[in-house]
């Protein structure tokens, strides 16, 4: 029974829907953890600190974030074995993290903070034939600003490479933030959707990326969640090889498959 779908499950779906079965069906354990996503998560926890912080105008330095990190991490390896890649270990991403907290913490020029980590639960509406998939659309949005411009709404990202600008305009994620937007009132060409990057590779960088969603966008994501949900509920799953094979935490069960 699919009782709500997610932004998440329905990339993972379009990505491999062999891996969402492991993942979402069968619910298979994972062996291990990339240090890819627990990097992520622990960046990810240290600038929801620093928004807490700024919502309550205070200063947060980075000492606090660094404890955050570092806190995620603990908790992570007392639970999960780590995999690392190209080299790394817990204390070289602990020199990256801090530099990549630091120009963060140089160059962030927060608005006025209106939410940070909104939980949201929206039905799924064709917004051109008013068909509703009966399956709402569940997450959360990182951070919610009132800028000079409006509202921005922000997910914040680590990345090794700068985003180009076909991903920026066409990133479902983003998409599904106005869709979510729209359904709580604002007029989507009143929002901007927004990339926060923190690079980390090489020199670190803030990098922030500006879009906008239409109602053909928002048309274009029902029947894309349409289409996943048919899938999920026919039960098609099967391997979609690409580079994301590398490193797969079901290569196991794939090679069973």
């Amino acid at each position: 029974m699919l009782d709500h779908i997610s932004y998440t499950q329905i990339n993972t779906y379009l990505s491999c829907p062999l891996k969402y079965n492991f993942q979402y069906i069968e619910r298979i354990p994972w062996p291990f953890k990339p240090e890819a996503l627990i990097f992520g998560s622990a960046i990810h926890q240290s600038l929801e600190h620093y928004y807490t912080g700024r919502k309550e105008s205070r200063n947060v330095p980075i000492n606090e974030m660094l404890a955050l990190y570092d806190a995620s991490w603990e908790k992570e390896t007392s639970e999960n074995e780590i995999r690392f890649k190209n080299g790394n270990t817990r204390d070289s991403l602990l020199k990256t993290a801090e530099s990549m907290l630091e120009t963060f913490l140089k160059t962030v020029k927060p608005g006025e903070i209106l939410a940070i980590e909104q939980s949201f639960s929206e039905e799924i509406i064709d917004p051109e034939t008013n068909e509703n998939l009966g399956v709402p659309l569940k997450g959360r949005i990182d951070l919610i600003e009132r800028t000079k411009s409006g509202i921005a709404v922000i997910d914040h990202k680590t990345a090794a490479k700068s985003y180009d600008d076909e991903r920026v305009a066409n990133d479902l994620q983003l998409t599904a933030y106005s869709y979510v937007m729209s359904r709580q009132g604002h007029d989507p060409e009143d929002i901007t959707l927004r990339f926060d990057v923190l690079m980390k590779n090489g020199k670190c960088a803030f990098q922030t990326y500006q879009t906008f969603r239409t109602p053909k966008d928002h048309a274009r994501l029902f029947k894309t969640a349409k289409s996943v949900i048919q899938g999920i509920k026919a039960e098609a799953f099967y391997p979609q090889k690409s580079w994301m094979c590398n490193g797969c935490v079901f290569e196991r069960e794939c090679e069973k498959w």
